[in-house]
């Protein structure tokens, strides 16, 4: 499946996920054109690396909620959350993504990790 018909899947089952984007040896290789974590990627996978206490993305504090080698979530209350699932254990690619803060970011990390396995 291309990462275009991933951000398609994602959304028509998930669109509390606003924004979607696909990382690769922490650079950026796709992004939803709302969104852009070019300058902010690096500090991204190493926050998630370390299970560091937050991340600041585009400006916004979010609060490290849950962290391991594979995925990473994290919250701003009234600006939504941000999570990452790794796309393959042995790659260190990763699918990242922004959703409102009504959703259930348990329920979007199992929508990124199936989406991992349809990419792979």
């Amino acid at each position: 499946m291309s990462i275009s018909d991933t951000w398609t899947y994602l959304y028509s089952n998930n669109p509390k996920i606003q924004a979607f984007a696909v990382s690769e040896d922490s650079k950026i290789i796709w992004q939803t054109d709302n969104w852009n974590l070019v300058g902010d990627i690096e500090t991204i996978v190493e926050t998630c690396a370390i299970g560091g206490p937050s991340v600041t993305i585009s400006g916004v504090a979010y609060k490290t909620i849950h962290s391991t080698e594979d995925s990473y979530y994290a919250s701003s209350d009234d600006k939504g959350h941000f999570l990452m699932v790794r796309v393959e254990k042995q790659t260190n690619s990763w699918l990242l993504a922004w959703t409102l803060p009504d959703s259930i970011p348990d329920l979007t990390l199992i929508d990124l990790k199936y989406a991992c396995k349809k990419m792979a």
